[in-house]
């Protein structure tokens, strides 16, 4: 479904944050992709999706080559995005921002389409003629998430679907997001709660210093003692004792 291969990627020039990254994404997978504050992971989800072109490397999406492809190129073929801040236009309506999604899409039905997502996420529905601005940390997660599935993509890219969510709300997020891959749509998330992406995911990677220190099963990584040790904040044993639930740091 997705490949990067060598991907390098910075803001400046002779300055890489990603350093030869190889990551892959089969149909109907959940992929993680976690590690420390600055190891390059949201730089990467940005080429990924056409906000940033690698220095050098190439993305393949479904066979083809789309290195540099334009945002608005990737969603049209298939890729849904939810970025890590800024994801929802506040003064709009909740109907507004979805609607918006659907907007590049004239083939759509968008009363069947805000339907289905409203069935996804009844609590937008409530609140569906209410500006966004008004929404909960979790509520605005949940409309950027509805935004970016509401077109069906083939693929759903989420960068940090925690950050800056309410603690009592945060297990709603991670429910939604499994229900969006329970509908056959492959998810790559980059996230900062590293043991709950770990525990969800097929396959994982570890980031750090911009290049992949180890890639496996979600499950295998958890159990790994380096892994724990350098990552997760303790071995295997000492991890498991830890709430699944809370912040990497």
């Amino acid at each position: 479904m997705l490949s990067a291969q060598d991907v390098v990627a910075g803001y400046q020039r002779g300055v890489d944050i990603v350093r030869g990254v190889t990551i892959t994404v089969a149909a109907g997978e959940m992929v993680a992709i976690v590690g420390p504050n600055g190891a390059g992971k949201s730089t990467l989800m940005k080429c990924l999706c056409g906000l940033l072109r690698p220095t050098q490397g190439s993305i393949f999406f479904t066979g083809h080559d789309v290195t540099g492809v334009k945002p608005h190129a990737m969603v049209r073929r298939g890729v849904g995005y939810v970025p890590q801040r800024d994801h929802i236009f506040p003064r709009m309506t909740v109907e507004e921002n979805l609607e918006l999604g659907v907007f590049p899409f004239r083939h759509i039905d968008i009363g069947r389409a805000k339907t289905r997502v409203y069935g996804l996420f009844p609590r937008l529905a409530e609140r569906r003629h209410q500006p966004a601005a008004v929404l909960s940390g979790g509520e605005r997660q949940m409309l950027a998430l509805a935004r970016a599935v509401i077109f069906e993509p083939r693929l759903l890219l989420l960068d940090e679907p925690s950050a800056g969510v309410d603690p009592g709300v945060v297990e709603l997020v991670w429910e939604k997001i499994e229900q969006i891959r329970a509908q056959g749509i492959p998810v790559l998330m980059v996230e900062q709660n590293a043991r709950r992406a770990l525990a969800m995911a097929d396959r994982g990677y570890v980031l750090d210093l911009g290049e992949v220190r180890y890639e496996g099963l979600g499950q295998e990584l958890l159990g790994d003692p380096a892994i724990a040790d350098l990552y997760l904040g303790g071995r295997p044993g000492e991890a498991r004792m830890l709430d699944i639930d809370a912040p990497l740091t």
